[in-house]
């Protein structure tokens, strides 16, 4: 999807974000058709997901073609992050939370959509096998979710589900990410306004940074994004971060190909012309039981090399998530 140019970045970013965009990217990837939450990620405090059905193909088509220029590509998330990087400069040795008036305004938008969708809008497939299987409930049992006592072999029905995600139709996502509450409402007030009586909105999701210290760690505390790959030609990597071609996150790159069969070489996918500089997305919602973890490791701590029980818990905990809390 084609949208606004943006100009490409001139300066020099930070170094303190997982993900660092480089100064002079691949002048072969244009930044200006892809959205900008696949790469270089929305910076954001709050998110919510927008879960809509279409009701009306024909006029969601025209709806599209109005929020297209809506939608924040790579370019403009890069823009964004000078932005900030110039408002942190300014902002130094001010206590937080800083005051709205000191904050970057983000207004902030990308769009999805499920196999559903696509197929209402019939706009053919990414020529992506998984994709092709649809909603990846035929695949809940080998994630380990329970079925519920109605589940059937032909309908899966997980016993922890929650009831909209059990029942409604899902044709696609809105994710709408902003710098506060007040700006995230209004952006996703106009996204709805601008489809109209062309979706049903199903489900809204909302989500936030964590407050504080503990801002930018999960919620186990340990350091979030650590373990995203860098892409090559878009990233500059972090000592020891691992990197890969784009084509593994970005559909039509270089590094966009499946597994070759074995002694043969690799060949590229062949993407539709729409497909190339997207992504697919995935969206699960899952508890995280944080007290049961740390009772885990409490009671099972590392007693070797002469450590005390709370540094065997915490060498525990690294050995299983790969790295030590930071």
């Amino acid at each position: 999807m084609s949208q606004i140019p943006v100009e490409q970045p001139n300066k020099p970013l930070p170094d303190n974000r997982a993900i660092v965009p480089l100064e002079h990217p691949d002048p072969s990837i244009d930044l200006k058709n892809i959205q900008g939450d696949v790469y270089p990620t929305f910076p954001k405090k709050v998110e919510q997901f927008i879960f809509f059905s279409i009701t009306d193909a024909s006029l969601f088509r025209e709806k599209l073609g109005k929020f297209r220029h809506c939608i924040t590509t790579a370019a403009c998330v890069v823009k964004n992050l000078e932005e900030i990087e110039k408002a942190r400069q300014n902002n130094k040795g001010l206590p937080k939370p800083l005051p709205k008036d000191r904050m970057v305004k983000l207004t902030q938008y990308q769009i999805g959509f499920s196999l559903s969708g696509m197929n209402v809008l019939n706009v053919g497939s990414p020529n992506d096998p998984d994709f092709a299987k649809g909603s990846q409930k035929t695949q809940a049992a080998t994630l380990g979710d329970e079925p519920a006592p109605e589940s059937t072999p032909q309908n899966f029905v997980g016993k922890h589900w929650l009831k909209d995600w059990r029942e409604k139709k899902i044709d696609g996502v809105i994710l709408a990410a902003s710098e506060s509450d007040e700006t995230c409402e209004e952006a996703v007030i106009k996204a709805v306004e601008i489809f109209g009586d062309s979706i049903n909105v199903e489900i809204i999701e909302h989500g936030r940074v964590r407050p504080e210290k503990a801002e930018g760690h999960e919620h186990f505390g340990f350091l979030d994004g650590i373990s995203q790959p860098s892409l090559k030609g878009l990233m500059k990597p972090h000592a020891g971060q691992l990197e890969c071609e784009p084509g593994i996150i970005i559909m039509g790159l270089k590094g966009d190909e499946p597994p070759p069969a074995a002694g043969q070489p690799s060949t590229p996918r062949n993407r539709p012309d729409w497909a190339v500089g997207g992504s697919i997305m995935a969206f699960r919602k899952l508890h995280q039981r944080v007290p049961e973890f740390d009772k885990f490791l409490d009671e099972n701590p590392v007693k070797k090399h002469g450590l005390s029980p709370n540094e065997g818990a915490e060498l525990r905990g690294a050995r299983m998530v790969g790295r030590w809390k930071s």
